[in-house]
């Protein structure tokens, strides 16, 4: 589940909050079972973090340098990128702009102790955190994070930016639509179909489809009413 040859690869994460800490830390697996020989997840090399101006400290995050805004990309080739940010519709528009700025690419990062089956497909930057499984025939778009402990059945399709929270479970044959976020613990059973920029909320049981934009909570999930 990793890009290119078994040499490490130079890697940046744009963000620095709580989830580029659990990032560094996934890398730090990957290139620890690189270097027991594990040739499926071949070495990266992490040089620092990428954050605009307003949001940048000045210490190191868990020892790594935060090298300035995303921007840096367009005077350092060859940079594989990993954008560390939880909010799908940001965490798209941070790619966007790395691709733009010169990205080499987008590193998908699978923990060692997630499961992916054989044939299930990958988008470029997804995230696989430990714990978490995806079954046979499912497909993910780019910049999925699936997180802790969550799991994507058979034959499931989920969109660009789709992000699930620790303990989220798709049943067989869901699909998501991109940019839409599952709460933790949440389920969605067989054959739903949730569009995008949607929101499930935590714990949420979603036995129908879910339109684009719309958020739901509850077992059996119902939309959220608007304040007037």
């Amino acid at each position: 589940m990793s890009d290119g040859s078994d040499a490490a690869r130079a890697l940046v994460l744009v963000g620095a909050g709580g989830h580029a800490r659990e990032l560094i830390a996934q890398v730090e697996a990957i290139n620890h079972c690189a270097s027991a020989g594990d040739a499926v997840r071949a070495p990266w090399t992490l040089l620092g973090l990428l954050v605009d101006d307003a949001f940048r400290g000045t210490d190191p995050v868990d020892g790594y340098p935060q090298l300035g805004a995303p921007d840096w990309l367009a005077s350092h080739a060859d940079v594989w990128v990993s954008v560390a940010v939880g909010d799908p519709a940001q965490r798209l528009s941070l790619a966007r702009r790395a691709a733009a700025a010169g990205a080499a690419g987008f590193a998908t990062l699978v923990h060692p102790r997630a499961w992916v089956a054989p044939r299930a497909t990958l988008g470029a930057g997804c995230q696989v955190m430990a714990g978490a499984l995806v079954n046979a025939h499912a497909q993910l778009g780019e910049h999925v994070i699936l997180n802790l402990g969550s799991s994507v059945s058979h034959d499931c399709v989920l969109g660009h930016g789709v992000t699930l929270g620790p303990g989220a479970r798709l049943a067989g044959g869901v699909t998501i639509g991109d940019a839409t976020a599952i709460g933790m613990g949440a389920l969605v059973l067989p054959g739903v179909a949730v569009g995008c920029n949607a929101t499930i909320g935590a714990g949420a049981v979603v036995t129908r489809a879910v339109p684009d934009g719309v958020t739901v909570v509850g077992n059996p999930a119902r939309a959220l009413e608007r304040k007037r």
